[in-house]
Formats: C-alpha cells, structure tokens, sequence
C-alpha cells in the first residue's frame, strides 16, 4: 500500500485557464516548476526522517518517490507499508506483522526472538506519531510557490515580447 501526498495549489487552475484563452504554451514551464517543488519535498521528507531517527536501514526514506509531476499536479508517494503508521502513529487495538520487527531488532537491538513481544506492546499501547511528510510540506510550501510564481512571471515577460 503506497500513501501519496499531492501537491495542490490554489488559483492554479484559472491561472492556467488564463494562460490557455491567451494562447499561451504554460504547460512546460509549470511541469518543470511541478519538478523542481516535489523534488524538494522528496528530498526534504528524506531529510527529516534521517534528523528525526526515524530510520534505521533507511528503506522508508529511499521510499519516498516523486510518482507524478505535471503542469497542474504533483504526488509525493511513501510506497513503504509502515509509511503511515510512523507519520500518524498507530492506535492500540492491532498487531502488527511481527516478522519485521523481529528483523528490527536482530539490527537495532542485536537480540532475536523480540519481534512478538514488541508486536504485542503496539497492540496494546500504540505508537507516537513520528510525522516527516506534513511538516515538509508545510515547511516547502513557500518553495513550490515560489517556483510557480517564477514559471508565471517568465511566461508573462514572453508574452510582453
């Protein structure tokens, strides 16, 4: 299960809708500018999960894609199963698989045989949430703006030439 993260900005549409009725080609300009700000939220999530210690082999950072980016929309994917329940926390009430915490704790902890045990302690007591997408996206949110205000501000100085 992969959980996405879309970009959307608001006016963007009629922004473009303006730029359609006036002939104007925006579509490239705005796909790199859709590039250019889920790259950065990729790379900023990735950031935050290594300062966070939220990691320990790194499979949730390298995880994070960018799986779409076009003139109008961009999705930043977590394809990593526990993406979710490490960015919200996890309520008591379910186990989870014990199986891959056992093999987290053969690595993290250097003991075997602790995977059920700790699967059962999630049960009953949950886990903290440990966010790292929502706060990239509120902390990037300037810099995709801003690319899209630098794709705009272009297409309107070419269209004064």
């Amino acid at each position: 299960m992969a959980d996405n993260f879309t970009i959307r900005i608001e006016g963007l549409d009629k922004l473009q809708q303006n730029f359609r009725e006036a002939g104007v080609n925006y579509k490239s300009m705005f796909q790199q500018a859709m590039i250019r700000a889920t790259q950065q939220i990729q790379n900023k999530a990735r950031d935050n999960i290594r300062m966070n210690g939220t990691t320990y082999q790194g499979n949730l950072a390298r995880s994070i894609t960018v799986r779409e980016a076009t003139e109008s929309r961009g999705i930043v994917a977590v394809s990593e199963t526990y993406g979710l329940p490490v960015e919200l926390g996890r309520k008591p009430g379910t186990m989870p698989p014990s199986a891959p915490l056992e093999r987290w704790a053969q690595v993290k902890l250097g003991q075997s045989g602790l995977g059920f045990v700790i699967a059962r302690k999630i049960k009953r007591e949950g886990t903290k949430a440990q966010p790292f997408m929502e706060p990239t996206f509120k902390s990037e949110a300037d810099f995709v703006l801003q690319q899209f205000n630098e794709a705009t501000r272009q297409l309107v100085m070419a269209m004064g030439q």
